[in-house]
C-alpha cells in the first residue's frame, strides 16, 4: 500500500499496486471513500486536463455548475517500463453526483444517483499528440414507477441504455400512454423484457417482449380464440415527426400450423403463413 498526492485537489490517494510477472507494467487502483472535491478541473493531476467537463454533454455540464462538491469513487492508473523509465500510459477515475437530477429528455426520463467514468490514455501527451477519453455515465432511471440502471458513452454521443430487470414488469397501455400516446396499445399486455435507448434531442425507443400472463393476446375468429404468443413490440419517438412502431408474433392456428402476425404502428394487423396440406374440413374443425 503506498500513497499517492494530488495536489491539484489537495488530496491523498491509498493506492494499492498489481504487479503480473514479465509485464513491463504496474496498475496502481484505490477505492476512494469520503474524498470530495470541488470540480472535475481539481482533478488535473491526475487526469491531464483542467477542461475534462467539455467531455460532457452539454445538458449535464451546465448542471454541474450547481454542485457544491463531487465525489471521486475510483481511481486507478498504468505505470509502463519504456526505455527503462515508467511512463504514464492510462488513467481511469470515477466521481459520484449523487445530488444530481439530470432530465434527459423533459421530465420522461430523469436520470438520478449519478456517476462518470473517465477513461485517459496517454493523460500527459505533448502536442501535437492529444490524450483520448472516453466517459461513460452510468446512473438509475424510474420508468412508469420502475427503477431501471442506464448507461450512456461519448462513444456513441451519448445514448442512453437501459435494460428492465428480471423480475419486473410494466403494462404496455401504460408505457403507451406516456411515452407514445399516438400509437394503440395491442392488447392489454405486460411488458416482460424491455430495453430502451434515448438520444438526447433526437429520439428514444423501446423494444420489448410481452409476456402471456397474465392476460394473454386474444383474436376472436368464428367461434373460436386464437392466443397470439412470443410477441414483441418496437417503437421509436422522434424529437420532431410521427411515432412509429411494429408488432410481430405467432399464432398457433392448430397443432400443425402456426402463422405469423404483424402489423405496423399505427395500422392494420395482418396474418401470413404457409399452410401444409390439409383437408377443408380439418381446417373448418379447427
Amino acid at each position: 500500500m503506498s500513497k499517492l498526492c494530488v495536489p491539484s485537489a489537495d488530496i491523498e490517494i491509498d493506492m494499492r499496486a498489481d504487479i503480473q510477472w514479465n509485464l513491463p507494467q504496474a496498475l496502481f487502483i484505490a477505492q476512494c471513500e469520503g474524498l470530495s472535491i470541488n470540480n472535475l478541473a481539481a482533478l488535473a493531476d491526475i487526469g491531464g486536463s483542467k477542461t475534462l467537463d467539455k467531455q460532457l454533454p452539454k445538458s449535464l455540464k451546465l448542471l454541474l455548475k450547481g454542485l457544491a462538491k463531487i465525489e471521486l469513487e475510483r481511481f486507478s492508473f498504468a505505470l509502463d517500463l519504456y526505455n527503462n523509465s515508467p511512463e504514464l500510459s492510462m488513467a481511469s477515475f470515477t466521481v459520484g453526483m449523487p445530488k444530481l437530477n439530470w432530465h434527459v429528455w423533459g421530465d420522461h426520463f430523469v436520470m438520478e444517483n449519478i456517476a462518470v467514468r473517465f477513461e485517459i490514455d496517454n493523460p500527459l501527451a505533448k502536442s501535437p499528440a492529444k490524450p483520448e477519453v472516453e466517459v461513460s455515465v452510468m446512473g438509475v432511471m424510474d420508468i412508469e414507477k420502475v427503477p431501471v440502471s442506464v448507461m450512456a458513452s461519448s462513444k456513441n454521443d451519448f445514448t442512453l441504455y437501459a435494460q428492465l430487470q428480471q423480475q419486473q414488469t410494466i403494462p404496455v397501455k401504460r408505457l403507451l400512454k406516456k411515452y407514445a400516446p399516438q400509437l394503440p396499445a395491442p392488447s392489454d399486455l405486460t411488458i416482460d423484457k424491455m430495453s430502451v435507448s434515448v438520444a438526447p434531442g433526437h429520439f428514444y425507443g423501446f423494444s420489448t417482449i410481452l409476456a402471456s400472463e397474465p392476460k394473454p393476446w386474444v383474436i376472436p375468429l368464428g367461434p373460436k380464440k386464437l392466443t397470439i404468443s412470443d410477441v414483441s413490440m418496437n417503437m421509436t419517438i422522434p424529437a420532431k415527426g410521427k411515432s412509429s412502431g411494429s408488432v410481430a408474433g405467432i399464432l398457433k392456428f392448430s397443432n400443425d400450423i402456426e402463422l405469423s402476425v404483424g402489423y405496423e404502428l399505427p395500422g392494420d394487423i395482418q396474418i401470413r403463413g404457409v399452410f401444409p396440406k390439409s383437408s377443408l374440413s380439418h381446417l373448418v374443425s379447427e
